[in-house]
């Protein structure tokens, strides 16, 4: 079942609000203090790993088979688009540190596995908080 080009274009304005939009008026409202310069393809980068994780944050919202959502483009439709858009926002995501590696060769000091001791222990922190979150909320890990 195609989508509806009326579907696609009464959703698609609320996803670009949703997706750009309100990120960039949360930012000026907050008064978020510009960083220094970089270069453009820095920022390119840095650009994808955001709209990657904005991507997967809507993502979210799509996935979870809700009624509401989905009784205007219907779920067949709804699967299809979360699938591509998955597709879309991997991409995003692997473009990410490839465009900050070919940007700026420093960026591969972050791999090195000597320089890492730091953030595995928080990495570790994170997830033992997770654990007990999970567990305090009676999931099942």
């Amino acid at each position: 079942m195609p989508l509806k080009s009326i579907a696609i274009f009464s959703w698609l304005p609320l996803y670009i609000i949703l997706l750009a939009i309100l990120p960039l008026g949360l930012g000026l409202a907050l008064g978020i203090e510009r960083p220094a310069p970089r270069a453009l393809t820095v920022e390119i980068g840095a650009m994808l790993g955001l709209l990657g994780l904005g991507v997967l944050g809507m993502q979210l919202v799509i996935s979870g088979r809700h009624r509401w959502f989905a009784s205007g483009v219907g779920q067949d439709n709804l699967l299809q688009f979360h699938r591509r858009t998955g597709i879309f926002a991997w991409l995003l995501v692997l473009a990410h540190p490839i465009t900050l590696f070919i940007a700026d060769s420093n960026f591969l000091a972050y791999l090195d596995p000597r320089e890492l001791t730091q953030l595995c222990a928080v990495s570790n922190h994170n997830a033992h908080c997770n654990l007990a979150v999970a567990r305090f909320n009676g999931s099942a890990v």
